[in-house]
């Protein structure tokens, strides 16, 4: 089992996750960042930015999951507004601390696989994100229950379907879900 984890302006790219996993027999959830938690369907969820325990009311029916890709558009968007970058941390930073606590309360039988997968666009260098980089390999190195990853993708490797399914192969290779 797997949960993919985005902000709601990343919603096609959390679909495309989605779908290849499914392809794979791999039963997938997504959850979006908004503005409240609420249910969509028995499969997607909305969990609320400021929820501190919105990734327990949607995930606490799924039950134990194997792994979780968590997308980071940030860098990619070089346009945002200055509010935009101040809420960064709270659809990033934050939820990334939120559901490793909720999956780590959740308990698992194996290592659980985490995805950080950060878009990045190669035209223009932009810092932010370091911060969930530094968060990434922290929880990488403090819990051995978390098997992190950190990956840099330009949006460029994302546009198509070949190139997508370049990526999302290598991480269907370490995440192989029940």
């Amino acid at each position: 089992r797997l949960v993919v984890v985005a902000p709601a302006r990343s919603g096609d790219m959390a679909e495309a996750v989605r779908q290849y996993f499914k392809k794979r027999n791999c039963t997938t959830y997504i959850v979006t960042i908004t503005d409240e938690t609420r249910q969509l369907s028995p499969d997607v969820w909305t969990c609320g930015r400021d929820d501190r325990d919105g990734f327990a009311r949607c995930l606490e029916e799924v039950g134990e999951m194997d792994g979780f890709v968590l997308l980071s558009d940030y860098e990619a968007s070089p346009e945002l507004e200055g509010t935009d970058w101040r809420r960064s941390g709270q659809e990033h930073e934050t939820q990334l601390l939120r559901l490793v606590q909720t999956l780590d309360h959740l308990g698992s039988n194996g290592i659980v696989q985490g995805y950080v997968l950060r878009l990045i666009d190669e035209k223009c260098g932009n810092p932010h994100g370091g911060g969930l980089a530094g968060l990434t390999y922290a929880i990488a190195q403090g819990s051995h229950r978390f098997a992190m990853r950190n990956l840099e993708v330009s949006v460029l490797d994302l546009m198509d379907a070949d190139s997508r399914d370049l990526v999302f192969d290598a991480m269907w290779r370490a995440a192989r879900c029940r």
